[in-house]
């Protein structure tokens, strides 16, 4: 390797570059679960991390030596089925490279396309070994072809190839059972919080990212605890009750003489406090929601008000706290001839005397909002295929009604018959590479030999400039080609789809 050379200040002659070589690693703590994720680019230097953030951080050099992020055990147990998956957005998963070892001196590195067959062409029996690692390749949608490489290193290590991807791999790595979940998270909701005091990172766990909007909104409070928990005593409850000895100053008398008395900080009592009539007006808004509608009246329910879906009216309230027997009455009565749908905030929740939606979340997106509530008022063949694409569908075409959607407007002037609409339709069904020659038999069999490729690229920029124009219409931008040619004369669609 030959070395820099070059006239540097100082010298009258070339001279060796001094130079250092420079990388950055990343490290990122997910306050939801407890998690510590480190990138670095030496494995070695994991360990001093974990042991020097978990002491700067909580005073306790082992505080990130939990229990294990990962495992491949569900792919030993149920094979290449582990890897099918009803994740919308990611297509085919497969196995490419493996180590798995079995015992103290048999260790099998295989690279393959499908390791699964080629471990039946070896006749290797997974259930007596243990995968320690694994590679997987995740064909993804979007604009890059490549997919997405995910190397899985038990216990703890998950290296995603494409970041902007890692969201998306995070929920097929949970769905199937790979990357653990910590217990507590999913235990946590609107119901088990009340009367819903508590430190800001029990919220966070409960609403992520949106806490802080939600704090600005005023739909959290801050608020001073009145008793904390021992440190050392977690488990038993709220122990200490906290009383003022000077500006900044507390002391937590313990409630139980097994538990020592302690000195306290501002920080130990700083909580947040949920203003249930903020959020009823931050639900309304998120949802779209503007009318009917009333305050909240100190009961377990939110009077959402009448949301209008596919020409249907449906009347919304949210459970704050699980409801009481009997609410099924009152509230048909409330909805005046309009759907009443019941938001649960937690899955666990139990029946309904309503049509109701169990949220995944204790904040719904609109358009999951709008999907579910359809799916349990039985309107899913009467609404449009607008309100029953899954979430992020950016192209959505009705085959019943003939109409196309993008980012949520119609395109104007498509007939069932033409080719842009024959266009869509076949580029939405499909998430691989088309080639022309396939777009034109399907437009126009007759004009293939005479015209070559020319159906499917006037089929092509015709439906671009019907999306264009029907996007301007709304004031809203459209510069982009969602159907790219790619690789030996194809089109491919780029974006989510959704056909019915």
């Amino acid at each position: 390797m030959q070395k820099p050379l070059a006239v540097v200040p100082g010298h009258s002659a070339r001279a060796t570059i001094q130079f250092r070589p420079v990388h950055g690693d990343v490290i990122r703590y997910d306050a939801a679960v407890g998690r510590l994720r480190i990138a670095a680019r030496a494995a070695t230097i994991i360990d001093f991390y974990r042991e020097v953030l978990g002491q700067v951080l909580f005073d306790d050099g082992s505080f990130f030596d939990g229990d294990p992020v990962c495992s491949l055990k569900v792919l030993q147990e149920r094979g290449r089925k582990a890897l099918d998956h009803e994740i919308y957005g990611i297509g085919r998963v497969r196995m490419t490279e493996c180590l798995w070892e079995r015992g103290d001196r048999e260790l099998f590195h295989i690279r393959s396309n499908d390791c699964f067959r080629s471990m039946e062409e070896l006749s290797l029996p997974l259930s007596e070994g243990t995968l320690i690692q694994a590679k997987l390749k995740c064909e993804v949608t979007g604009k890059s072809t490549r997919p997405v490489t995910v190397n899985i290193r038990v216990p703890s290590r998950i290296e995603v190839s494409q970041k902007i991807h890692e969201q998306l791999i995070d929920r097929f790595l949970d769905a199937t059972g790979i990357r653990n979940v910590a217990a507590s998270a999913s235990t946590i909701s609107l119901w088990t919080l009340y009367p819903w005091r508590h430190p800001p990172n029990t919220w966070r766990s409960l609403f992520g990212a949106e806490t802080d909007k939600l704090v600005q909104e005023q739909v959290l409070k801050q608020v001073r605890l009145a008793a904390v928990p021992h440190p050392e005593h977690i488990e038993a409850g709220l122990a200490l009750d906290a009383y003022t000895v000077s500006e900044g100053d507390y002391y937590g008398v313990s409630r139980a003489e097994e538990i020592p008395s302690r000195s306290l900080t501002a920080t130990d009592l700083d909580a947040l406090e949920l203003q249930p009539e903020q959020f009823r007006v931050h639900l309304r808004t998120r949802l779209g929601i503007t009318n009917g509608g009333v305050r909240w009246d100190n009961g377990e329910l939110l009077d959402l008000g009448f949301a209008e879906i596919g020409g249907h009216r449906i009347y919304v309230v949210y459970a704050l706290r699980q409801p009481k027997p009997g609410i099924g009455d009152a509230l048909r009565a409330r909805a005046n001839g309009a759907h009443p749908v019941l938001l649960l905030p937690t899955p666990e929740a139990n029946g309904s005397e309503l049509a109701h939606v169990k949220l995944e979340s204790a904040l719904p997106t609109k358009q999951g909002f709008i999907r579910q509530a359809v799916c349990a008022c039985a309107l899913d063949g009467s609404v449009p295929a607008l309100y029953t694409a899954p979430d992020g569908a950016r192209l959505v075409v009705d085959t019943r009604l003939g109409k196309v959607w993008f980012d949520g407007v119609e395109i104007a002037g498509l007939s069932s018959d033409s080719q842009p609409y024959k266009f869509l339709i076949l580029m939405a069904n499909n998430s691989a590479p088309i080639s022309r020659d396939e777009i034109v038999s399907a437009l126009s069999p007759g004009r293939q030999k005479q015209d070559g490729d020319t159906v499917a690229r006037q089929a092509k920029s015709n439906a671009k400039q019907m999306i264009a124009k029907s996007m301007a219409a709304q004031s809203r931008s459209f510069d982009e080609d969602p159907f790219p040619t790619s690789a030996r004369g194809c089109y491919r669609c780029t974006v989510l789809s959704y056909v019915r």
